[in-house]
């Protein structure tokens, strides 16, 4: 079955909908999803292919209308995310051994007839655990039950904003150190920092070769991309010379380019104390393990706790059921980390 020719992102929200507004599961999800929305016969589809199978995250021929709602939902998300906008990442398979150099071949003069001189490639083998980056969000009853687009986009802004703001975060956050075997560490966590040289343009000529010398003190840039806040790019596009023309030009507050450098703004961009970090990330040696894929949950009879820092075991708590609040749970599969340790370097806080 095919997906029906709507804005993107708008069958996994319609399923999202559907699934949230029934209380008797994905049966009642799917005679839901066919009054509402008939010209999505996909929606109600997928909610009928889950009850054989067991539910919308399994891997199953007959869910495949599921899966392609779900890569296309991610697909809108990724250029919204820092992910997304980076080109050049390394992209390897989860729990597979992946060969990581640790130190090059090298190569030497030599005479004729001479013996050829010998050197070892150094290899640490890495394997990108299936880490997954979980969000819960809370919908009340009467937004599931808008049938207007107003509605359905209100919904697909919200998921979206939510899985932005969460990825852009942990990835970019140098304060976020790894949990073994539930989350990455930020590409920036452990690598080398260094301070502003000041507010001006000439320090921002000298911020970003202090972390091109740092990155780049033995390997030919490949594929380099900056990483700043939308609000330093604002101010990088605004900033003059003392002659008054634009001392960055290819800049704007979306982005640009710095001495050829791609530059990604992000409003997530923050370090601890609430300042701005200007990143400068070789993408070749960064690994990344994405498979696209996200599965889906919802719930109106339990208690949640409205923190993004829930206690295990905590007694106390919001009851969906009574405050009229449907709980749509996602999660997807994620892991990123450095190939080498100079993959990255950063200028903690900038002034511009």
């Amino acid at each position: 079955m095919s997906i029906s020719v709507h804005p993107r992102g708008t069958v996994f929200t319609r399923l999202v909908m559907a699934l949230a507004q029934a209380k008797e599961g994905a049966t009642e999800a799917a005679e839901i999803a066919q009054a509402r929305f008939a010209d999505s016969p996909e929606v109600g589809f997928i909610l009928r292919a889950a009850v054989a199978a067991g539910g919308t995250g399994n891997d199953m021929a007959a869910l495949a209308p599921y899966r392609t709602a779900v890569r296309e939902f991610i697909e809108l998300a990724r250029p919204a995310t820092i992910i997304g906008r980076i080109a050049g990442l390394r992209r390897i398979p989860f729990r597979t051994r992946v060969p990581r150099a640790t130190s090059g071949v090298a190569a030497y003069w030599t005479g004729e007839a001479k013996p050829k001189p010998l050197s070892a490639m150094s290899v640490n083998p890495v394997v990108a655990p299936a880490t997954k980056i979980a969000g819960i969000v809370a919908l009340s009853d009467e937004l599931v039950r808008f049938s207007s687009p107003s509605a359905e986009a209100l919904v697909r802004a919200e998921l979206l904003a939510a899985v932005t703001a969460f990825t852009d975060r942990q990835f970019i956050d140098e304060t976020v150190a790894e949990v073994t075997d539930i989350s990455p560490a930020s590409i920036l966590n452990g690598a080398p920092s260094f301070a502003s040289a000041g507010n001006d343009a000439d320090a921002v000529v000298a911020d970003v070769g202090q972390c091109f010398d740092s990155v780049y003190g033995a390997f030919d840039p490949v594929s380099p991309v900056l990483i700043c806040s939308t609000s330093t790019a604002y101010r990088l596009a605004a900033m003059r010379t003392t002659t008054g023309a634009a001392a960055f030009p290819e800049m704007t507050v979306r982005g640009g380019t710095i001495a050829g450098i791609p530059v990604i703004a992000s409003a997530h961009v923050r370090n601890e104390s609430g300042g701005s970090t200007l990143a400068l990330i070789e993408a070749s040696r960064v690994l990344l393990a994405d498979e696209g894929d996200m599965s889906l949950d919802t719930s109106r009879q339990v208690t949640l706790q409205f923190d993004s820092v829930p206690v295990d075991g905590a007694q106390q708590g919001v009851s969906l059921w009574q405050n009229g609040l449907t709980a749509v749970r996602a999660e997807r599969s994620i892991h990123w980390q450095r190939a080498d340790e100079a993959a990255a370097a950063y200028v903690a806080e900038v002034g511009y």
